[in-house]
């Protein structure tokens, strides 16, 4: 009776014994060596090293408000199989505004690790408060045949969101330089792990917009990408030509840069004068003060073949938001200006203080005359308000079948687009 009792009480010993060697596996790290964001940490009989170039004595501070990426590596210094967990701790800030998990395109922040193995993990930190923070990493291990708790610290989230990105539906398949798209009409990141988006051309690499662009067959893709890693991305394939044509203002003077000079003044020239209050290109702009007159004023003479299209704007500003101000534009040909070609106008309805154009495409259809002046000015319209001021500037006329050839001119909504005031010559793309 005796023996049998001593072998239980042997047998205890051993259950005893084999419980606190295990139990042991669990234990709090302690550092053996740290050096060059290198860290030695033993769980117990197990020994991990963590290494972070972005770590320093396994602490990292983060601005508000920003999203942070960096890369950790554990490797495992033991001779089994065994499981581990990459946890953090919050030093400083608050923690229900601060996101902290791991890319999901890399290795995981928990799970097993083979001897001498090595894993990577992409760990991204959202810090989502209005004061910067600091963090810091450890590991804990285990046995590998054991369940693994984290018993300190804070476990690293897979942020499952999927983003999104869709591109402009505008885009058309051909554009020309000087052209200006929006690439993209929306996208989504993360509201865990934050995220960035980002597009480029094959031909021209990293891209913001389109107005750089080289000539050719560009496939532009966009892509977002969350800060767990995770991606969405679109792609159009467009084509870019240009070619450079130069264009002369037949209008000198067309911004009263050199007040009225090559300007001539007709009827109550005494309400035109140049201002300096108002303007859209240079310094100065033309200043008219109706008084329930017209006021008119010619410009410099210059060649209208026959059968070309000319395109012609004008820049204006209403001080008043009154109907009754007819602001116009007129081809006028020959020495006896007695002929009008065509003419441009608009009534200042509701301008609401800001500058507007007209503008249009004139084509010199008749045999009659070869040269012309452009005559610009006022009317007083229906209901008149005497009070009316306003001002034009930028004046174009724009020989377009000299410039781009016959057939190949552009049509109004083109050169609105694309024709910015100039004087004298300018390469214009199309």
């Amino acid at each position: 009776m005796k023996k049998i009792k001593k072998s239980y009480f042997i047998i205890f010993i051993l259950l005893i014994l084999s419980i606190v060697c295990f139990g042991a596996s669990y234990a709090i790290f302690m550092k053996a060596d740290e050096y060059h964001g290198k860290l030695n940490i033993m769980v117990g009989n197990l020994t991990y090293k963590m290494q972070s170039n972005d770590l320093e004595k396994q602490q990292i501070k983060v601005p508000a408000d920003t999203v942070k990426v960096i890369d950790i590596s554990v490797t495992s210094l033991n001779s089994i199989s065994s499981k581990y967990i990459l946890y953090y701790n919050l030093e400083e800030g608050n923690t229900e505004d601060v996101i902290v998990g791991y890319d999901d395109n890399y290795d995981a922040a928990s799970g097993k690790i083979e001897s001498s193995g090595q894993k990577n993990i992409r760990v991204f930190i959202n810090n989502k408060s209005s004061q910067d923070i600091i963090l810091e990493f450890g590991i804990e291990g285990g046995l590998a045949n054991n369940d693994l708790v984290l018993s300190q610290g804070k476990n690293l989230i897979d942020d499952p969101t999927i983003p999104t990105i869709v591109m402009n539906s505008d885009l058309p398949n051909s554009i020309t330089r000087g052209d200006s798209y929006t690439i993209l009409e929306s996208y989504t990141t993360s509201s865990i792990s934050g995220g960035k988006v980002s597009c480029s051309s094959d031909i021209d690499g990293v891209i913001m917009d389109t107005s750089s662009l080289s000539t050719g067959n560009h496939t532009i893709t966009c892509t977002v990408t969350t800060g767990a890693g995770k991606k969405a991305t679109t792609s159009k394939t467009i084509q870019i030509t240009y070619s450079p044509y130069t264009a002369t203002n037949l209008i000198t003077n067309g911004s009263f840069e050199n007040d009225l000079s090559d300007w001539t003044l007709l009827l109550s020239s005494s309400d035109a004068s140049i201002s300096t209050t108002y303007k859209t290109s240079g310094n100065n702009s033309l200043k008219i003060d109706s008084n329930n007159s017209a006021v008119l004023i010619d410009s410099n003479l210059f060649g209208t073949p026959i059968n070309h299209k000319f395109y012609a704007s004008i820049d204006y500003y209403s001080s008043s938001i009154n109907s009754g101000l007819l602001i116009l534009g007129e081809f006028y040909g020959g020495d006896k200006l007695d002929f009008s070609m065509g003419a441009l106008g608009s009534t200042i309805t509701a301008t609401n203080n800001n500058w507007a154009q007209i503008s249009a495409i004139i084509d010199n259809n008749n045999l009659k005359y070869t040269t012309s002046i452009f005559r610009i000015g006022s009317y007083p319209y229906n209901n008149h308000n005497p009070n009316i001021i306003a001002y034009l500037d930028s004046i174009i006329v724009i020989d377009l079948t000299a410039t781009f050839g016959s057939g190949n001119e552009p049509d109004k909504e083109w050169c609105d687009k694309h024709i910015n005031y100039f004087d004298g010559t300018t390469t214009i793309y199309k």
